[in-house]
């Protein structure tokens, strides 16, 4: 899953050294918190939250296979 997350978020940011993921699992949730440079977060967020909303579906899905709930969070 954090794999996913991963090669995901870092095809769309342009500075990937910057790119800060953290994955943690307690049961049947995951969370995966996600810091970016300021130029890259738009570019995750999309317009209107688009990308970020087909990111989390992506993930979604690839969590209910495994029966697990996934949160994606963008932080500041």
């Amino acid at each position: 899953m954090k794999e996913l997350a991963v090669f995901l978020i870092e095809s769309l940011a342009s500075q990937k050294d910057k790119v800060d993921i953290s994955y943690t699992e307690e049961g049947e949730l995951i969370k995966i918190n996600v810091k970016l440079d300021t130029l890259d977060k738009g570019k995750i967020i999309g317009k209107d939250g688009s990308i970020a909303e087909a990111i989390r579906t992506v993930l979604k899905a690839c969590g209910s296979k495994n029966k697990k709930k996934v949160i994606l969070k963008i932080e500041d």
